[in-house]
């Protein structure tokens, strides 16, 4: 009677080991499946998801742009070294874009034009015999005209360069940013969530633009049904696969779902 009852106990005692295993490894984690099993180092759940969804959206566009390219005067950069005001503590910068250079050649020579042509007046004056009395004009009065007219002139190309400099098209992996920089005054900053773009096309800047390979992306939102338009961007098909490619993978890992 004895044996039997010994008998059952055991019985009894290995069912509730078998259905409550203990773990083998010490940190090991509970598996509601069938008590606890372990996790290697690197197969460990993530601690946070939007950590892990960070992770791996960089991981995901790594492979889109995996190298750095471009100085940092360039048409187009990419993997670019820089920071801006409101960039989050895990957001990266991985196309950075302005105009064509071939854009800046018409305030060139324009500004060429003008700092050549007093110059131009004096050697035609000169050819055709022409001489005009400024006897009456002081050298020095000359002298501040001269750098009146110049001064205008150097004001033009910068003001011209820093429109360009600083009025670019910034990409990262959330989303994309529109700088409208006015010089001398103030800029707006227009963005668009790399979830939230329905469709990003191209158009051609015409003749000029075929030649030089540049054109126009078109950016359109599906939150607001607006878009945002990049001039004269250099290698627009290569800009426009990378926004498109980029909001893909934000769309596969969205912030909004954890």
């Amino acid at each position: 009677m004895s044996n039997n009852a010994n008998a059952s106990n055991n019985q009894e005692t290995s069912k509730k080991e078998a259905v409550f295993p203990q773990p083998v490894y010490p940190g090991s984690m509970s598996n509601p499946f069938n008590g606890y099993y372990y996790y290697p180092t690197n197969m460990q759940p993530p601690k946070n998801n939007r950590d892990y969804v960070s992770k791996m959206r960089l991981q995901e566009a790594d492979k889109i742009v995996p190298k750095q390219s471009g100085l940092p005067w360039s048409s187009i950069i990419l993997k670019p070294n820089i920071v801006f005001e409101t960039q989050d503590a895990n957001e990266k910068v991985y196309v950075l874009v302005r105009a064509h250079w071939i854009t800046n050649l018409g305030w060139f020579l324009r500004n060429l034009f003008m700092a050549l042509l007093p110059f131009i007046v004096l050697s035609l004056l000169e050819n055709f015999g022409i001489r005009i009395d400024i006897s009456f004009i002081s050298n020095k009065a000359l002298t501040i005209v001269g750098l009146l007219y110049y001064s205008f002139i150097f004001t033009s190309i910068v003001s011209n360069f820093i429109d360009w400099y600083f009025d670019p098209f910034i990409v990262t992996d959330q989303r994309i940013m529109d700088y409208d920089y006015k010089p001398f005054g103030n800029y707006s900053v227009s963005e668009v969530s790399l979830q939230d773009i329905q469709d990003v096309k191209e158009r051609s800047a015409g003749l000029l633009g075929d030649i030089f390979n540049y054109g126009n992306v078109y950016v359109y939102s599906a939150s607001d049904a607006s878009e945002m338009i990049c001039k004269h961007v250099p290698s627009p098909t290569r800009v426009r696969d990378i926004i498109t490619d980029l909001s893909n993978v934000a769309k596969t890992y969205k912030y909004d779902s954890v």
